[in-house]
């Protein structure tokens, strides 16, 4: 029966079989290109969570630091404070001030060890995070030597550090860094 159609017209069997050919090859082909981009995505997106996993306890152990520095200077500027201001027991509490900084040195250091984890993962922004972060702990270590220092120089360095790791953060999200 083919050969006979296929004797007698043979263009309009190939406009039939093309057209039957036709919406079947495309339907393959969206099939095939579906998969790989539905297999893609879901690549991407456990990356993603990965990512955000990562900066999301990048962002608490950073906020942890900042808060930890934050309570090393107040307890030190309040000190000082009641010291200059001829408050009674100001001084006997000066000598008891080393009692509770070294729990929050400690909590600083901590917080530095873990910070310290992330830089690998933000190779453009990391070196100036683990670098303000020197810095403010460095900063900290000096105020315990000296029994104090310079607020303005603190605070400072606390600054540079929040932008350092705002920026790491950006960065493990895979967001454009910002440059301050």
């Amino acid at each position: 029966m083919w050969n006979q159609i296929w004797s007698q017209n043979p263009i309009e069997v190939l406009k039939l079989l093309s057209s039957i050919a036709t919406p079947v090859t495309i339907a393959f082909i969206g099939f095939v290109i579906n998969r790989s981009i539905q297999r893609q995505n879901a690549i991407a997106q456990r990356q993603s969570s990965w990512l955000t996993k990562w900066a999301d306890d990048l962002l608490k152990t950073a906020t942890g630091f900042n808060d930890s520095a934050t309570s090393f200077m107040l307890l030190y500027a309040a000190s000082e404070w009641k010291v200059r201001s001829n408050l009674p027991g100001s001084v006997e509490e000066q000598k008891s001030l080393h009692l509770d900084v070294v729990p929050v040195a400690l909590a600083m250091l901590k917080e530095r060890w873990e910070i310290s984890k992330y830089i690998g993962f933000a190779p453009v922004c990391g070196k100036g995070l683990e670098d303000a972060t020197h810095a403010l702990f460095d900063e900290a270590n000096n105020w315990m030597r000296n029994t104090g220092g310079n607020m303005d120089a603190f605070r400072q360095k606390q600054l540079v550090f929040n932008t350092n790791a705002r920026n790491v953060h950006a960065e493990l999200l895979g967001l454009k860094e910002s440059k301050d």
